[in-house]
């Protein structure tokens, strides 16, 4: 298997940054070394224990849930860390309903789901692409531009 093309911890802060802006939140980072544990315990996965890209999808999702690394928005934040996760790897996440979205994380955060569950669920929602989606890094005027799927990030998680 392919190494995974892992999420950094400024992409974890976009994430947030429009999780709460989407709703008038303020955006507040509570624990700067938090957001990278996050950001880096599922490539500690992938070395040292599985190598199933759900799981690790779904570790961003128990990990922004623990971890309660910002002030708001960490459900929402680790579920789409989670979806750019599986899309950067090669697959098409196919989003249910907002609601269904909701009561999985609620599940989850409430104890009445684990994380294999969680795994479960988003390998249910999602499909393999014809051929693995390889991140491509855009050079213009000395900054570098990564695409991952939907989503496109610059330094320090700023997007173009």
């Amino acid at each position: 298997m392919l190494k995974p093309f892992w999420l950094s911890a400024d992409n974890l802060i976009f994430f947030n940054q429009v999780a709460v802006g989407l709703t008038g939140e303020p955006h507040v980072i509570r624990d700067y070394h938090g957001v990278c544990s996050i950001a880096e315990r599922p490539q500690q996965l992938w070395y040292y224990g599985t190598q199933d890209l759900f799981d690790l999808a779904a570790l961003h999702i128990d990990g922004c849930d623990r971890r309660q690394a910002f002030l708001n928005g960490n459900k929402r934040t680790g579920f789409m860390a989670a979806t750019a996760f599986i899309e950067g790897n090669g697959y098409r996440f196919l989003a249910p309903d907002q609601r269904v979205q909701a009561g999985v994380l609620l599940e989850f955060a409430n104890g009445r789901a684990t994380r294999s569950d969680v795994a479960d669920w988003l390998r249910k929602q999602s499909t393999p692409l014809r051929r693995r989606f390889t991140p491509k890094i855009y050079r213009k005027s000395g900054i570098q531009k990564t695409k991952i799927g939907r989503w496109s990030f610059g330094p320090r998680g700023s997007r173009f």
